[in-house]
């Protein structure tokens, strides 16, 4: 890891906590924030991960990886597991230690529902990649992941609807909200491009070719058409040919999959195969 972000936006989330006199609350939860992405860096660095950066955001803290996960699904499970394990350690400390009664209380309640939340099994949550790398050892990548996409689906409604009701049972206890609303954000700002990126590393790394031939198939889209959506037809038996036409049918240009995921990676989930022929 050779640096830190922080976010432009973050030092503005310290105005409305004073005003509304959650600050000290708001320096807690990102300590513990911070306490429990330095269990998934130690992880990390003992199973030799590349780690990209340590990222502060205005509701969190995060680590990248360059990879953008963990290949080996062992090593994953152990990296995530220790997020989980840390909030463990940290609930135990301040029962130990911490001799003020509401910072000890505010401290261990906070860090423990941090770790339950994240032993959901929701991706990108520390649950949802347990869950995905053990299923990796039993089905293999691309089954395993799409599976853990559709578990996730549910358990965020199911998060969803206990972030309600806690916050109704607390009669609107805005620490509790801070707690929902760091790891909602954090899982937000982690699974940006996750899909991208895994879809990239899958079919660089399925052994295309392997025996130096593979079927190929063509799709032909309109030029306006969004490239990730060209992403569900991708799969690792397969080499695929892009054929753009225009609103009249008229030929626009080829692009093979290597270079739609290349396009999506580099100029965003939102551009198109007009945008991506472009350039060449």
């Amino acid at each position: 890891m050779n640096k830190f972000y922080i976010h432009p936006s973050t030092p503005f989330i310290l105005i409305p906590a004073v005003l509304f006199g959650y600050f000290p609350q708001l320096i807690v939860m990102y300590l513990v924030a911070f306490v429990h992405e330095l269990g998934h860096l130690l992880a990390a660095l003992y199973v030799k991960a590349d780690v990209r950066r340590l990222c502060l955001y205005p509701f969190g803290v995060t680590i990248e990886l360059k990879e953008g996960y963990v290949k080996n699904p062992t090593h994953e499970i152990i990296v995530a597991s220790a997020g989980p394990l840390t909030n463990s350690l940290i609930v135990l400390f301040s029962m130990l230690c911490i001799k003020n009664i509401y910072i000890r209380d505010f401290v261990a309640i906070s860090s423990g529902i941090i770790g339950v939340m994240n032993l959901m099994p929701i991706l990108p949550l520390d649950g949802g990649r347990v869950l995905k790398a053990i299923l990796t050892h039993r089905w293999g990548f691309v089954k395993a992941f799409n599976f853990s996409v559709r578990i996730s689906h549910i358990f965020t409604a199911i998060l969803f609807i206990m972030g309600l009701l806690i916050l109704i049972i607390s009669r609107f206890n805005f620490s509790i909200l801070l707690i929902c609303v760091f790891i909602t954000v954090n899982g937000i700002a982690e699974k940006r491009s996750m899909h991208i990126i895994v879809m990239r590393d899958v079919l660089y790394s399925k052994g295309k070719l392997s025996d130096g031939r593979m079927k190929t198939q063509s799709i032909t889209v309109k030029n306006s058409l969004p490239a990730r959506l060209l992403l569900k037809e991708f799969d690792c038996h397969k080499y695929f040919v892009i054929i753009a036409v225009d609103d009249n049918l008229k030929y626009c240009g080829t692009l093979t999959e290597s270079q739609i995921i290349d396009g999506l990676v580099t100029m965003g989930g939102r551009v198109t195969i007009k945008e991506l022929l472009d350039p060449l």
